[in-house]
């Protein structure tokens, strides 16, 4: 780390190749598209190596990168109203696992019922749900308290539940 804040081509390297893979995956299940996925990759890594300055070693390095490369995804999705993406079925699938058991529903009516969420509830959802983040790391992504992404979730949750309910 200290060569690459200095630098150090080889050590930038080093990192880029260690978190390429992760940082795909997750920009590709986040964007649904493998060459726009490669893009998000690719400037992601560029706003790390500016910003390498204000890394600080009380988080991981890989949760610093991954913030980045979220909040990059999502200003993209954002700005070219694609913040509903491709995995509803998944997302179908979390919310039941959460116990939230709605009837199973065609993509297309999922989206539109995600689509009615407020884009903050959108995102909450979708970290929480599909990605697998913790109310921490929401909380913190978000620059709010736990009780924030609790509280945002449960709402959410129990608004797509009503509206998932008066569809059938």
């Amino acid at each position: 780390m200290a060569k690459a804040r200095k630098g150090d081509s080889n050590a930038w390297k080093h990192i880029y190749q260690s978190c390429e893979k992760p940082m795909y995956s997750l920009a590709l299940r986040m964007v649904g598209d493998k060459a726009l996925a490669e893009d998000m990759v690719q400037d992601a890594f560029i706003k790390v190596m500016d910003k390498i300055g204000q890394y600080r070693s009380d988080s991981s390095f890989w949760w610093w990168v991954r913030t980045i490369l979220v909040n990059h995804c999502i200003s993209f999705l954002r700005k070219n109203n694609r913040w509903v993406h491709q995995e509803e079925a998944e997302i179908e699938s979390r919310i039941q696992e959460l116990g939230e058991q709605p009837e199973i529903m065609h993509e297309k009516q999922l989206i539109k019922v995600l689509e009615r969420l407020p884009e903050q509830a959108q995102r909450v959802v979708y970290l929480y749900v599909v990605e697998g983040m913790t109310h921490k790391e929401i909380a913190e992504l978000f620059g709010k308290t736990q009780s924030f992404s609790k509280t945002l979730l449960s709402r959410s949750l129990s608004q797509l539940r009503s509206w998932i309910n008066t569809t059938h």
